[in-house]
């Protein structure tokens, strides 16, 4: 397994290569840049231009399809290109996006159009990025601690969430392109931290130019699309966090700006300081009970927000919605990588990227129009996305007797 061999510090940090830790740095540096403005765009577009919440979900929805492709792209672009090569490309063409949306929302009269160009742009870029950091991390560390592992990159990505969205409240009061301004920062930081510490992993490539029927290798892998599609309902729920959320918690319960970012802080805490832990406590139990657990523990917690009618009753609803995410994400990834053959680590990935962010296309759309619906009846909009969570649960588990065995790494040998 590449970056398994050698000596290393002894302890903790020790149980992972290098590589590992530098990525952590990595993922770290960009979520806290990227959750700085991700969960403001949304106010940005509804109370400072107007902007219906559908035409907002709908805007989300096309940038997240984009993603979505994106994740295709670069998933097989990190699979005969190299995974070093997508990154650099992605996070510093990134950098260059959010200097534009500083310089548009900046102007006197600020474009929706151009805004939403670039809002798509940054999520295609963003979309190459995802898949490639995870299957790094695949590469990187051996099967038997590989859930480890991505727990490990959930705790960097969420460090950043708990610390970026209460400094974006913060800047938000003041003036909205900073925060692009600091997300660009943080791309081009992480854009050199890859470009000095990484190197490319050792694993074997496609020499074969690229086909698009070369694709259909998945659609012959039925369970592994059972699960995607599975999972793409568990991503309509989970995406209902950025958008619908936000502006429900705004809009709707009455909180402010500092105290919405403080929502979204306590989420990326819990991550923080209970993810590790929580996976240990899961260690032994089938991928697919936990993404069952997981799942229902979600929709049981955004069904609670339908009656919040306090700031802290919306911090409750987010603690149970965060331990859902504790409980499912971690294993989600880590099934992926279990599934995939070596060689085509990154198309797995990538096709599951493809999944899981057209649910998260979905999602922000139907809660956009659940919300301009239901007026205040509150579970028209809550209800059916408890109940989307509830069909995954149940899916999870059907899906756990086909999987059988699979759910297991493969051997490896082969890299």
């Amino acid at each position: 397994m590449a970056g398994e061999k050698g000596g290393g510090p002894k302890g903790f940090a020790g149980r992972f290569d290098r590589h590992i830790w530098v990525l952590f740095v990595a993922r770290l540096i960009n979520s806290f840049g990227f959750s700085i403005v991700m969960p403001f765009i949304s106010i940005y577009l509804a109370m400072e231009l107007g902007v219906p919440t559908t035409i907002i979900g709908t805007l989300y929805a096309v940038s997240t399809g984009v993603s979505a492709v994106a994740q295709l792209v670069g998933g097989e672009l990190s699979d005969r290109l190299g995974r070093k090569k997508v990154l650099l490309f992605s996070v510093g063409l990134r950098s260059l996006v959010f200097v534009l949306m500083a310089a548009s929302v900046s102007l006197a009269q600020p474009s929706l159009v151009t805004i939403s160009v670039l809002i798509i742009a940054g999520s295609f870029l963003g979309g190459l990025y995802r898949p490639t950091l995870d299957v790094l991390v695949a590469d990187y560390v051996g099967p038997e601690k590989r859930a480890e592992a991505y727990s490990l990159q959930r705790i960097a990505g969420n460090l950043g969430f708990a610390l970026g969205p209460m400094v974006g409240g913060l800047a938000a009061t003041l003036s909205y392109s900073i925060l692009f301004l600091v997300t660009a920062a943080c791309n081009l930081v992480t854009f050199f931290l890859i470009l000095a510490f990484i190197t490319e992993p050792k694993v074997k490539r496609s020499g074969q130019k690229f086909r698009l029927s070369d694709m259909t290798s998945i659609a012959r892998d039925r369970p592994f699309l059972a699960y995607s599609m599975t999972s793409l309902l568990l991503f309509v729920v989970s995406s209902q966090l950025m958008v619908t959320l936000s502006v429900f918690s705004i809009k709707d319960v009455g909180i402010s700006k500092i105290e919405m970012g403080t929502l979204f802080t306590l989420n990326g805490l819990m991550i923080v300081v209970l993810q590790y832990g929580v996976t240990a406590l899961f260690n032994g139990v089938r991928l697919t009970t936990a993404l069952a657990a997981g799942s229902c523990i979600y929709a049981f917690g955004y069904l609670s927000v339908g009656f919040a009618s306090s700031y802290y009753h919306l911090l409750l609803s987010m603690g149970v919605i965060t331990l859902g995410e504790l409980i499912a994400m971690p294993s989600a990834v880590t099934l992926v990588a279990n599934l995939a053959p070596v060689e085509q680590r990154g198309r797995y990935m990538g096709f599951f990227g493809l999944s899981t962010d057209t649910g998260s296309s979905i999602g922000p759309f139907a809660g956009g129009v659940l919300m301009d619906q239901a007026s205040s009846n509150h579970l028209i909009l809550w209800g059916p996305v408890c109940a989307m969570g509830l069909c995954a649960s149940v899916g999870y588990l059907s899906l756990g007797r086909v999987i059988g065995g699979r759910e297991k790494p493969q051997d490896e040998t082969g890299e």
